[in-house]
């Protein structure tokens, strides 16, 4: 059985996807700390320190922050995409520690850069780019 795609086409492609990377985010750390009781304070998002890492990206066309007409009701959409190259790690919030990412863009009348708190992960077929789906609202 040949493969349906050789190293080279994938390398190819692969370098195509992340030529058209025209947006960046910083990744930052948040930890949540318990008070006496159990109950959970605030995230602490290490600020002004540096970013984990900054990697090119986009925020997918088909999420844009818009609003929508739903059940009579004006809505603002919250959840994003963001595509990275296939090799970049982006890892997913545990119980105390959480994740943010710090998109700057172009996009016209979208705030930047724009704040999205990561939600999980989406792989795309052969690897070619890592989708990741965020949201703007915070983690409680």
């Amino acid at each position: 059985m040949t493969a349906l795609f050789t190293a080279a086409d994938l390398a190819e492609m692969r370098a195509l996807n992340e030529a058209n990377l025209p947006h960046s985010a910083a990744l930052r750390v948040g930890n949540k700390t318990w008070e006496p009781g159990g109950t959970d304070s605030d995230i602490d998002w290490h600020l002004p320190s540096d970013p984990v890492w900054t990697e090119p990206c986009r925020m997918s066309p088909a999420s844009p922050p818009q609003e929508q007409l739903a059940s009579g009701t004006v809505t603002n959409t919250n959840t994003f995409y963001v595509v990275f190259a296939q090799d970049v790690s982006v890892p997913v919030n545990s119980a105390d520690t959480f994740y943010r990412l710090e998109v700057t863009h172009d996009i016209p009348g979208i705030t930047s850069p724009l704040m999205l708190y990561v939600e999980g992960q989406f792989f795309r077929t052969y690897e070619m780019e890592r989708k990741v789906l965020c949201t703007t609202e915070a983690p409680k």
